[in-house]
């Protein structure tokens, strides 16, 4: 048996499609598509309540104050700043490690600083020593 005796006989086994003669494709096309955008709707409003009651920090959502004070060895958050840039740890999402192994470095200088360390030496890296 040859492909193309084999694909004949695949379509005789399948049943026809019987379309009844008063089917209207636009009714059934209109009910379709408002089924699925009631079905498929998210409720943004519920969403956008929720996060803005949700406490944020650096940009980030963070524990509620409420969790902080009942958990074991937290410490206030102090403000740094980057040892590179002098950015703020307000405006940075995250202080990372530099040089030093400390996390005295922002983001950016800390990303940068990463790189250049596991970088070729054709690379370069202005490291601000104050």
């Amino acid at each position: 048996m040859d492909k193309k005796d084999f694909n004949l006989n695949i379509w005789h086994q399948v049943p026809p499609i019987v379309v009844p003669q008063n089917f209207d494709r636009a009714t059934a096309m209109s009910r379709y598509l408002k089924k699925r955008k009631s079905t498929m709707k998210a409720d943004y409003s519920v969403r956008r309540e929720i996060a803005l009651r949700i406490t944020r920090r650096g940009g980030k959502f963070a524990p509620s104050e409420k969790n902080s004070e009942n958990s074991v060895g937290t410490e206030a958050a102090e403000l740094q700043f980057c040892a590179n840039c002098r950015e703020s740890s307000e405006v940075t999402p995250q202080m990372r490690r530099g040089p030093t192994g400390a996390k005295n470095f922002c983001n950016a200088c800390g990303l940068a600083w990463a790189t250049y360390v596991s970088a070729p030496i054709s690379h370069s890296f202005i490291y601000h020593s104050l």
